[in-house]
């Protein structure tokens, strides 16, 4: 009898609960294998579900340093796929008549200083903060970069120290922008309802039903007091060990899983919210998972969105709801297809700059032999000539990481032009990518099976670009142009102050001291100082007060002021300043200072 247990236990160990005969072939899960070496990605841990069989794969390593292999009963964080996992927590909460969808959020945090101008009509309703339509901004800095966030620090603390993170940029509900403070936000409703941490409270009364014993909102890591052997060590893409770190939006991006437990999840949005022959979730709910219904993309007839939690995406051939996820560490995917009764998971234990995670994905659904949707495609689309009126610049309607609007303006804009009666978009360092239209609103690009763009103008004539789940207004290609130019001439006056200063103090240091430019020289050394020092760090310190990032601010508080002393100092002296390059240097720095002051980069405060 003993030798029967231990064999039973054996067998348990190699074949988990809820696993099956093989789903995904032993050619499909080659190329996985060779698509993770070729992208020199550690390890992942994938969770395939066709039917009834469920199959459960670990390959590659757990730790690169230790070389041991990834199984496929390895915990692993999986970033923001912990959004839809929270946002059944808030369904369930739905189900149960706790609160309503459509309950503004003030009616649960009375106190919150939303900066909201459409507050009398449109108040920032849960929905919103599920479907990203807050028209909250993402994130700042050190809410994922810093250290100074530890697994009890209150949700509020995200907010406390600056109000201003709670500015509402458009009119609630009308635009998507996706915002890791509206899913802390939802932590702190949560919260306010149950009376308790929402970490515990959702283990207890989500994760438990559903059976995913494995998994936790609880924070866990390699390292430290909250380490757990299981979970697998996260890379960065040299190879460095990168392990997990609590961050101020928790709710936004911390749960540990198994691909196991998620084979729970993909079961439960599959069966319309039903376990154990119980209505856990309300199938109408669940059916509203990933189809927006109220924004602008969707009542002009836009299909895929996001809505409560996951978005539908329109890839390779087939329309499904998914979710990905990325924190230090990981990158994670969740991917299910109601029609077809199908999903998978899948983690990966490095967050790499370079590697195509989206070959994986398309491997994966290769390998679930999905049958195509019935949509409109481009092949079917009769196409009629486009309005020249939609083509311009178009630049993001809400920045996503503030202070950096000026930034993204000019690096996420996309270029809209037309030839011969046809319209392509080409967003920045991207190709040009050509749409068919017979309404000349709704657009489709080929490799999508339904509609993919929209085009539209509001009240005041102003014109925009949506896609669902980005939206850019359309503006005047000086906006553009003229801050990029800045921007160059900017860096490169940088370049020959230092040269500049360098040369002189080397030759003559008495002579440089007489320099005009002398005092900005050294402001400039104290922003390389201080940028090195933070490069040397890691950005996962960037958020802090620290060395370098004190440096960074003090040097950002030096740099236009000595750079209006030191051209200053030029027209005190004897001779005509416009015909001495180095004053031109100055001008150029001067501009560029003015710039970044005017667009709230100056000063500079990571931890602000």
């Amino acid at each position: 009898m003993r030798y029967i247990i231990i064999l039973l236990v054996w067998i348990l160990h190699l074949q988990p609960i809820g696993a099956s005969a093989q789903v995904v072939s032993m050619a499909i899960e080659n190329h996985l294998k060779e698509i993770l070496a070729a992208e020199k990605i550690s390890g992942a841990v994938i969770s395939v579900l066709n039917a009834d069989s469920v199959q459960v794969l670990g390959m590659g390593v757990k730790n690169m340093h230790t070389g041991e292999k990834m199984t496929g009963q390895e915990k692993v964080h999986v970033g923001s796929i912990t959004k839809t996992i929270l946002a059944l927590g808030v369904l369930r909460m739905a189900t149960e008549n706790k609160l309503k969808l459509d309950d503004p959020v003030h009616q649960y945090l009375p106190g919150l200083p939303f900066d909201n101008l459409w507050e009398k009509e449109q108040p920032i309703t849960i929905r919103h903060l599920l479907d990203h339509t807050s028209g909250l901004s993402d994130l700042r800095l050190w809410h994922f970069f810093s250290t100074g966030s530890t697994p009890d620090t209150p949700l509020e603390s995200f907010y406390r120290s600056n109000p201003a993170v709670l500015k509402i940029y458009s009119k609630p509900g009308s635009v998507f922008s996706y915002s890791n403070m509206g899913y802390t936000l939802l932590g702190m409703v949560i919260e306010a309802i149950a009376k308790e941490r929402y970490e515990p409270y959702l283990d207890s009364v989500l994760l438990k039903p559903l059976g995913m014993q494995q998994s936790s909102f609880q924070f866990y890591s390699q390292t430290g007091a909250e380490a757990v052997s299981e979970l697998a060590m996260g890379h960065f893409d040299n190879g460095e060990m990168a392990p997990a770190m609590p961050i101020f939006l928790r709710p936004a991006g911390q749960f540990t899983t198994t691909g196991e437990d998620m084979v729970c999840i993909i079961k439960l949005l599959l069966n319309k919210g039903v376990i154990n022959g119980e209505q856990f979730i309300l199938s109408d709910l669940i059916d509203q998972i990933g189809k927006q219904t109220q924004t602008i993309a969707a009542v002009n007839g836009l299909p895929n969105g996001y809505a409560l939690g996951a978005v539908s995406r329109d890839r390779h051939g087939v329309v499904g709801i998914a979710h990905s996820g990325n924190i230090i560490g990981y990158k994670a995917m969740l991917y299910v297809f109601p029609k077809q009764g199908k999903g998978f998971f899948i983690a990966c234990n490095m967050d790499s700059e370079s590697a195509d995670y989206e070959q994986l994905n398309r491997m994966l659904i290769a390998g679930l032999s999905m049958d195509s949707e019935i949509l409109p495609t481009m092949a079917s689309i009769h196409p009629r000539k486009a309005s020249k009126k939609w083509v311009g610049y178009y630049a993001p309607v809400i920045p996503k990481v503030e202070p950096f609007q000026l930034l993204e303006r000019i690096s996420s804009f996309t270029n809209v032009s037309m030839d011969k009666g046809t319209l392509s978009i080409k967003p920045f360092q991207k190709k040009a990518i050509p749409l068919l239209t017979n309404d000349n609103r709704l657009f489709i690009t080929d490799g999508k099976v339904g509609y993919s763009h929209l085009f539209y103008e509001n009240d005041a004539r102003e014109k925009f670009l949506t896609t669902g789940t980005q939206t850019l207004k359309k503006v005047n290609g000086i906006q553009i142009i003229l801050p990029m130019i800045s921007i160059c001439m900017g860096l490169l006056s940088l370049v020959l102050l230092l040269l500049l200063g360098t040369i002189q103090l080397i030759k003559s240091p008495a002579l440089f001291q007489q320099q005009a430019y002398s005092f900005s020289y050294y402001a400039v050394w104290l922003l390389v100082i201080g940028g090195l020092l933070a490069a040397s760090k890691g950005i996962i310190y960037l958020g802090d007060m620290n060395m370098a990032t004190v440096l960074l601010y003090a040097a950002s508080f030096a740099l236009p002021i000595s750079c209006a002393f030191s051209i200053f100092r030029y027209w005190r002296q004897p001779g005509n300043p416009f015909k001495k390059f180095d004053f031109w240097v100055l001008v150029f720095l001067a501009q560029f200072c003015l710039l970044l002051g005017l667009n709230g980069m100056l000063p500079f405060a990571t931890w602000n």
